[in-house]
C-alpha cells in the first residue's frame, strides 16, 4: 500500500511541475504578444541622417533590421548576405535599411567588413545612438528589433526575416497584397 501511495504522490507532482511548465510557456507568450502589440501602436523613428540614405521614399513599405550596441555588429554583417536574399525577394514593393550602432571597440572591423561588401541596400552606422536614443520604448530583446514599416512608420510586421522565415512569408504576403491594389 506503501508503493501505490508513493506512486500516487509522484504523479500528483509531476502533474503540478507540468502545469507549471504549461503556464509559464503561455505566460512568456502572452508577454511576446503584448510586446507585439504595444510595438504595432508606435511610430517608429529613422533618424534624418538613416532616412537620406533610403532611395526616395516613395514605396509604401520599409523593412529596418535595427542591431545595438549589445549585439555584435560585425558579427551581424559577416552574415549580411543573408539579407540579400531577402531584400531580392521584396525589393520591387520595399525599400530596406539596416541601422548598425557598433559598440566602440567594433566599429573599425564593422566598417571594414561593410566597405568589402556591394549591398543592394543601404546600411547606417549610428555612432551617436540615435535610433534608440529617438525609439527609446523599443524592448531590448533582438527579436522585436526588425520591422516592416508602412508610410507613416507603424510596424506591421515584426520580426527578423532571416531568423525567422515565416516572418519572411508574411512580409511578401503584406507588400504583394499592396501591389494587387
Amino acid at each position: 500500500m506503501y508503493g501505490f501511495a508513493g506512486t500516487r504522490r509522484n504523479y500528483f507532482v509531476l502533474l503540478v511541475l507540468l502545469g507549471f511548465v504549461v503556464l509559464l510557456q503561455s505566460c512568456e507568450k502572452w508577454g511576446i504578444c503584448r510586446k507585439v502589440e504595444r510595438l504595432k501602436r508606435q511610430v517608429i523613428h529613422i533618424p534624418s541622417e538613416a532616412f537620406s540614405t533610403l532611395s526616395n521614399d516613395t514605396k509604401e513599405y520599409k523593412l529596418l533590421v535595427y542591431v545595438d550596441s549589445c549585439e555584435c555588429s560585425s558579427c551581424f554583417v559577416e552574415h549580411i548576405f543573408l539579407y540579400r536574399n531577402v531584400y531580392a525577394q521584396i525589393a520591387d514593393q520595399c525599400d530596406m535599411l539596416v541601422v548598425l550602432s557598433p559598440s566602440e571597440k567594433d566599429r573599425a572591423r564593422t566598417r571594414h567588413l561593410l566597405s568589402i561588401q556591394r549591398l543592394p541596400f543601404p546600411v547606417w552606422i549610428d555612432v551617436k545612438e540615435s535610433f534608440m536614443k529617438e525609439n527609446p520604448e523599443l524592448p531590448s530583446d533582438s527579436r522585436f528589433h526588425s520591422f516592416l514599416l508602412d508610410k507613416q512608420n507603424r510596424p506591421v510586421v515584426i520580426g527578423d526575416p532571416v531568423k525567422y522565415p515565416p516572418i519572411l512569408e508574411l512580409i511578401k504576403a503584406k507588400t504583394n497584397s499592396y501591389e494587387s491594389k
